[in-house]
């Protein structure tokens, strides 16, 4: 039993991991004001999303945002240390940079990308053990849905602000 959750986990780990880091930011081509604007907007979303599905109770709100604020935290300074370093990456690569310089580059972005990935497995314990299986089942399916969900809200969003602004015949 202990191999199969194993096994389950490395995948679910995987996947979970490339949500958070290589998913595509909704945010991305916004300038820096509005991005951050924006940001807390969808963690605003996120959050009331998340108590609708979990359907936390009393003090199990507090107990799971307290995990779940902790590790959004060092999500999101991980994500910038990422962002940073693919940044220097491209440069490099941009500025003709020697194989030496790109290899310095590259071992940094495989590194954050790996601390990445603990975090979301080190996330994922931390929050399993303050819901109950069900609870934790539903936080786990709503984290694989969320960004696809919130690029169609936008996408939707952005198809009718067009349908509106086309004039009327």
């Amino acid at each position: 039993m202990t191999g199969n959750r194993s096994i389950t986990a490395q995948g679910l780990v995987c996947l979970l991991t490339t949500f958070f880091v290589w998913g595509t930011s909704p945010v991305a081509s916004v300038a820096q004001p509005q991005k951050a604007d924006l940001q807390e907007k969808i963690m605003n979303l996120r959050k009331v999303k998340l108590l609708e599905v979990l359907e936390l109770q009393g003090n199990e709100v507090e107990k799971f945002f307290s995990v779940f604020n902790t590790y959004e935290k060092r999500h999101v300074e991980l994500r910038r240390s990422l962002d940073d370093a693919s940044r220097e990456l491209k440069r490099a690569i941009d500025d003709g940079a020697s194989e030496s310089e790109l290899r310095t580059h590259t071992t940094k972005v495989r590194t954050r990308v790996a601390s990445m990935e603990e975090l979301v497995e080190e996330r994922l314990n931390a929050i399993e053990k303050v819901l109950s299986p069900l609870q934790y089942a539903r936080y786990v399916l709503f984290e694989t849905r969320f960004r696809d969900e919130l690029q169609q809200m936008l996408v939707e969003r952005m198809r009718n602000q067009n349908r509106d602004r086309r004039p009327r015949r």
